[in-house]
């Protein structure tokens, strides 16, 4: 299948072994539909870069963003509640973009971990770990060995839709496939999650640039 993602990245899914022919004439009978596709998406909003302040609206939190120039290595530290401040050479987005995407990581590994276990708990499930990282396109995983990962990117999302995201990979837990028990057993976790994964779908709208775009070397 063929995917046009809110950046204007176009993403190719094929089976395991196909031919580079192959998928250059697969794209090629698909070129006018990509080209609609790409049409229809909103002209990106100038962003401005450091962003003023971090809203992780999926756990109600605002932290205002201090920047202040300075030599030396680029970084990131809590100067008061709900304050950062950002401190390095200003000219060196690939740094700043780092640090930025590095703090939301290690802030969402803080505040989703004990949410997923209260939430599994709650519902008598258990889960041996939880991961917080960056992912291209996946929101959300959860192994065999009971492991749920997240992805950072939900920090930006609604309150309700970081809920639903929880209670699909929770519901991963009985049924490692997206089979009608599976749903079920998701309905049963959060009844309007048709809602909410049409939201979720939407979800990279709601993603700064910045934290989208991955630096040189990121962490």
């Amino acid at each position: 299948c063929v995917r046009v993602h809110p950046d204007a990245q176009v993403e190719v899914v094929v089976p395991r072994g196909t031919s580079r022919q192959h998928v250059s004439r697969f794209l090629a009978e698909h070129e006018s539909w990509i080209a609609r596709r790409l049409a229809r998406l909103p002209l990106p909003k100038p962003e401005v870069f450091p962003p003023e302040a971090l809203e992780l609206t999926a756990v109600g939190e605002c932290w205002r963003i201090h920047v202040a120039a300075g030599r030396g290595r680029t970084r990131l530290q809590v100067i008061a509640p709900g304050l950062l401040q950002l401190r390095g050479a200003l000219d060196r987005a690939d740094d700043l973009r780092r640090v930025l995407r590095r703090w939301v990581i290690e802030h969402g590994r803080a505040v989703l971990t004990p949410r997923v276990h209260a939430r599994a708990a709650l519902n008598g499930l258990a889960v041996s770990a939880v991961q917080v990282r960056t992912q291209r396109t996946r929101w959300g995983s959860c192994s065999h060995r009971r492991v749920i990962c997240l992805n950072a990117a939900v920090l930006f999302q609604p309150p309700r839709v970081l809920d639903y995201l929880i209670a699909h990979e929770l519901g991963h837990l009985r049924h490692m496939n997206h089979s009608a028990a599976f749903w079920r057993a998701v309905e049963g976790l959060e009844p309007d999650w048709r809602t909410l994964d049409r939201e979720l779908l939407r979800g990279w709208e709601r993603v700064p640039a910045w934290f989208r775009q991955r630096p040189t070397e990121d962490a």
